[in-house]
């Protein structure tokens, strides 16, 4: 069974609307933030200046690659950051989620094609997407995607390609193996592997030809709050029970955090938040880890 098939079995319609949560978008919003600020000598001039939110000058006028682009997260937080955003993704599913947002915004930044980078040829993405839509891209990004591929060295060659040949550089942020207790949990419909080291996700961008690859980059996302019912859907798809170091944050916990020693089907929970003015369920806080990795297309 191809990756293809294996993925539109497990994104269904029911599983595409469960990724826009309100958790969602801010673990999303977060995740393209830290990428947005990566600082790299090679990245911007000297003399050019970050925006308010801190965003490095060399993403101003990009034209950008979301691989993987789901239902649109990461590129609609991109959007505003960049000149151009077009995303691509092999679950139509996921992308009706997706261009049903681009159609109520009216985003003429932003695009989404049903592609598979992996296994299309060039022809065949063209007549899709058409003819100027690909390749030549002056940044790949893909979140929390690299989890879902049996193949990640097929998929770093995939964004290699896409890229710029002037030195074009990707972003590639995912779940951080490093975390403590990681539980070795596997859907059986798609690849989840327990997250990636930051030695793994270079080994994969060495093998695509990558140059300038930095994977010392990581970055906590704290204060997620979520519904016991959705973490435990997420958690019996994903790899990983976080037991992180205590942040800054902690000294805000609510007190009934006091004591709390809780997963929720392999999530480590750090609050808990009652809810009792509206009378909703119990939300409970999270956090995640993420490993990034950056390269840069080989100049021709």
């Amino acid at each position: 069974m191809s990756e293809q098939t294996i993925n539109d079995k497990h994104f269904t319609a029911e599983t595409a609307a469960k990724y826009d949560t309100p958790a969602t978008f801010r673990l999303g919003k977060e995740v393209v933030l830290n990428i947005l600020r990566y600082k790299h000598d090679k990245l911007a001039l000297a003399s050019a200046t970050d925006n308010a939110d801190g965003v490095n000058a060399f993403w101003a006028g990009k034209k950008v690659l979301d691989f993987a682009c789901g239902t649109g997260i990461t590129s609609l937080n991109l959007a505003p950051h960049v000149g151009q955003v077009v995303g691509v993704d092999i679950s139509d599913e996921m992308l009706a989620v997706f261009n049903h947002k681009l159609q109520s915004t009216n985003n003429s930044k932003v695009s989404a094609h049903s592609i598979n980078l992996l296994e299309e040829d060039d022809e065949t993405m063209a007549a899709k997407a058409g003819p100027d839509e690909l390749f030549n891209f002056d940044a790949v990004v893909s979140a929390l995607a690299y989890h879902h591929i049996d193949d990640i060295d097929s998929a770093s060659r995939a964004i290699y390609r896409q890229l710029n040949p002037k030195g074009g550089w990707a972003f590639v942020a995912d779940l951080a193996k490093d975390t403590v207790n990681v539980v070795d949990k596997t859907s059986p419909n798609v690849p989840h592997p327990t997250g990636f080291s930051g030695a793994e996700l270079a080994q994969t961008f060495h093998a695509a030809g990558f140059v300038n690859i930095d994977s010392s980059y990581s970055f906590v996302v704290d204060g997620i709050w979520d519904t016991e019912e959705r973490i435990s859907w997420f958690g019996k798809h994903h790899a990983l029970s976080q037991d992180l170091p205590p942040l800054e944050s902690d000294k805000h916990l609510s007190p009934l955090a006091v004591g709390l020693n809780k997963e929720i089907e392999g999530i480590r929970v750090y609050d808990v938040n009652p809810q009792p003015d509206n009378g909703g369920p119990p939300l409970y806080m999270y956090r995640m880890k993420f490993n990034v990795v950056v390269g840069q297309r080989l100049e021709e």
